[in-house]
Order: C-alpha cells, then structure tokens, then sequence
C-alpha cells in the first residue's frame, strides 16, 4: 500500500477528456451565487438588472452559471498599477536578506 501512495502521480492517470471542466458548467441559485462571491442578495440581484452578470432562466428561476462568476471576477479584478515591480522586489528582497 505503502507503494502505491508513493507512486501515486494525479497527472500521469487516465482521464476523459472534459471531466475536469465539468464544474465549469454547474448552474448557481441566486444564494449560491451570492455566497460564494460573499455579497448581499440585492448585490446579486443588482450585478444580474444590471447585465454585469450572465444567468440563464430555467422554469422561472435564474441560474447563474459557474463561468459566469468566473468571468465576473476576472473582469472586474484590479491591479494598483502605481505600486512598481522594482519596490516589490526590493522589499521581497529585504525581507529575505533582513537588510
């Protein structure tokens, strides 16, 4: 047993083609949505009026799919491009090298 977990390589086993983005295509409830974003329901609510994020209606529900936050987030996501490369390095480095 011993060898099989220490042989054990994830990326060297077989998989179906697709099986690793199937999560990709789950449907959120609004809640779900909201929860895993960690905003109020009438954020939620409000991103969706305001065409920020994708859904899809299935029997008169709104289902969010997974993609869609994922595209929200990535486009939404800012970089403070005032900080520099070069102070980030030098810190990095003093906290290393304790200067």
């Amino acid at each position: 047993m011993a060898d099989a977990i220490s042989t054990y390589n994830p990326n060297e086993q077989p998989q179906t083609e697709g099986v690793n983005h199937m999560h990709d295509l789950r449907l959120l409830s609004i809640n779900q949505a909201r929860k895993l974003l960690r905003i109020r329901h009438e954020t939620m609510k409000g991103l969706i009026d305001a065409g920020r994020i994708g859904y899809i209606e299935l029997e008169g529900r709104y289902k969010i799919p997974y993609q869609a936050i994922k595209k929200f987030i990535s486009e939404n996501t800012k970089v403070n491009s005032s900080v520099k490369t070069n102070d980030i390095e030098q810190d990095i480095r003093s906290i290393i090298f304790k200067k």
